[in-house]
């Protein structure tokens, strides 16, 4: 699962497993069967301590340092988690209309006991780091059917395969009102195959996020044309000889 590796990398935790030094964490198997990871020491967030030329609001959002972690990332599937894991931090804890009063009130009640310093640092990297990760991340803005430009086609084969992209957030496909089997063949694009039957079909498709809840939907008109009758002499069909 993905997206356990956005937060570190959205406050620059460099200290932290997929970062520059890569430990303070651990992984621990739940009884359940599923893995939990479980970071720590998150001294080093938010531009502090930067030791590299890399470690600033414009740090890599893939480590180059765990290749193990980049290879995971590419697969489509956990790429769009952990794109659509940023784009929901973006939207809703890194906003500094719900940061700001958060640090406000930690300051006023550190300043009061430990001489704390001022969070405007802190803000300033957070809104750099912000603008820099959506200039990063190219949502697709809506769910399409790219399949011959979106517009109606005929076939005479009994299925067809259709082609478009999905914003990260979308983690299901329904057709007709059921789960399809989606093929993800980059972190924007999907293929799912669909019968036909003879005539026209309307083939409707609605895309759902992780709770289930609409983000798109998107329709196509596809015709299955009758395959020309073979007659005698016709030299357009292939003989075959049995023997």
């Amino acid at each position: 699962h993905a997206p356990w590796n956005a937060l570190p990398g959205i406050v620059e935790d460099w200290d932290a497993i997929g970062g520059w030094t890569g430990k303070n964490g651990y992984l621990y198997h739940h009884p359940d069967g599923r893995w939990r990871f479980i970071p720590w020491d998150h001294d080093v967030s938010f531009g502090a301590a930067a030791l590299q030329a890399d470690q600033n609001p414009r740090a890599y959002l893939y480590t180059p340092y765990f290749p193990e972690i980049r290879r995971l990332l590419k697969r489509p599937i956990l790429e769009r988690k952990f794109n659509a894991e940023l784009l929901r931090l973006m939207e809703e804890d890194y906003e500094r209309s719900a940061v700001d009063p958060v640090l406000d009130r930690t300051y006023a009640l550190l300043q009061a006991t430990s001489g704390a310093a001022a969070p405007s640092g802190t803000k300033t990297f957070l809104s750099a780091r912000r603008a820099h990760i959506l200039s990063q991340i190219k949502d697709p803005p809506a769910f399409t059917i790219e399949t011959n430009g979106g517009s109606p086609f005929s076939t005479a084969e009994p299925s067809a395969v259709l082609t478009g992209k999905a914003p990260f957030r979308v983690e299901s496909i329904l057709l007709a009102g059921q789960p399809a089997a989606v093929r993800w063949k980059t972190r924007e694009d999907w293929e799912i195959s669909v019968a036909l039957a003879p005539g026209e079909n309307l083939v409707a498709l609605d895309a759902l996020g992780g709770g289930g809840e609409p983000v798109g939907s998107a329709s196509i008109r596809i015709t299955l044309v009758a395959a020309a009758a073979f007659t005698r002499g016709d030299t357009s069909h292939r003989s075959v000889s049995l023997a």
